[in-house]
């Protein structure tokens, strides 16, 4: 499987980490700030090798994310926390899109990622 990674901070290294383990691919990481990462934003071009987008950015621009996404029509599991009052906005354009959305507000368990 390959992965796009949007946030590439901590978790973001952290999932990246544990996906190579499982013998996934990181097709790209996108992250504004993160000198390491492959592309400042979400684009066509950016996401085109991924299978599947997996976000752990930041609360305020986690919608604006998945809206770009869909978009794009790529399947995402969101891993960012702190949307949930917009929840119904992101079903409009999950929907709009036909794209699937998994949404997990924890992915370790006793220290380890369980991507």
């Amino acid at each position: 499987m390959r992965i796009a990674l949007i946030g590439f901070g901590k978790m973001g290294k952290a999932v990246a980490a544990a996906a190579k383990e499982q013998g996934m691919t990181v097709a790209a990481t996108i992250d504004p700030k993160e000198k390491e990462a492959g592309f400042r934003e979400i684009s066509k071009e950016a996401i085109a090798g991924a299978d599947v987008c997996i976000d752990f950015s930041q609360t305020e621009a986690v919608v604006e994310n998945i809206k770009k996404i869909a978009g794009l029509k790529k399947n995402l599991v969101v891993g960012t926390t702190g949307w949930l009052e917009k929840e119904q906005e992101v079903k409009k354009a999950v929907e709009k899109n036909r794209i699937g959305l998994v949404y997990a507000s924890n992915f370790f368990f006793g220290g380890e990622c369980i991507l």
